[in-house]
């Protein structure tokens, strides 16, 4: 079927047409999808937020020809695949803070350590207030939202906003001394 067809039936209201943009990518997003992602659940999970996206943002009163919407679908999926492997690499990253962070042999940081910055962090971490050290493990380590953290934890996101301002203001302290 036609694109432009396909953006003309959507513009009037006709929600098979959606089923029938569906039908027409899924499949190309799909291989696209799995060049960036390993992983098929998260390729799929991709492709259908590309779609959920197009549909909850009305994109197709914004397209002007069919090459803007196939244009589209392909940028967005690239942008979303490109986010998805950030997330995972700054998630990594954090686990593998907090691993190191949660060593308790201090002969370790200096045989193991990825620098001396580490042992510092480590040291600031573990003076945090127990309060304040679950808000950062919950945002930063747990990658929770602010919000998800503050309804975990029963306080206001005012706090946890609070309270990882405090964080970060202790550990560059804590960091500036130790150089």
């Amino acid at each position: 079927m036609d694109d432009s067809l396909i953006l003309q039936r959507l513009r009037q209201g006709d929600k098979s047409a959606f089923k029938d943009l569906f039908d027409k990518y899924f499949d190309a997003l799909l291989i696209t999808a799995l060049q960036y992602c390993k992983e098929p659940n998260d390729a799929q999970d991709i492709v259908q937020e590309v779609f959920v996206a197009f549909w909850e943002n009305n994109q197709f009163d914004k397209m002007i020809n069919d090459a803007a919407l196939r244009g589209y679908l392909f940028k967005t999926l690239r942008n979303k695949c490109l986010d998805k492997l950030d997330a995972q690499k700054r998630l990594q990253h954090n686990l593998d803070a907090y691993a190191y962070c949660q060593r308790e042999d201090t002969e370790e940081f200096t045989l193991e350590a990825p620098g001396p910055m580490w042992h510092d962090l480590a040291k600031g971490l573990k003076m945090l207030p127990p309060q304040t050290l679950k808000v950062v493990q919950m945002v930063y380590f747990n990658q929770k939202k602010q919000k998800e953290a503050a309804y975990e934890l029963d306080l206001s996101p005012n706090t946890i906003r609070n309270q990882l301002v405090r964080a970060m203001r202790l550990l560059r302290k804590n960091l500036e001394a130790g150089k």
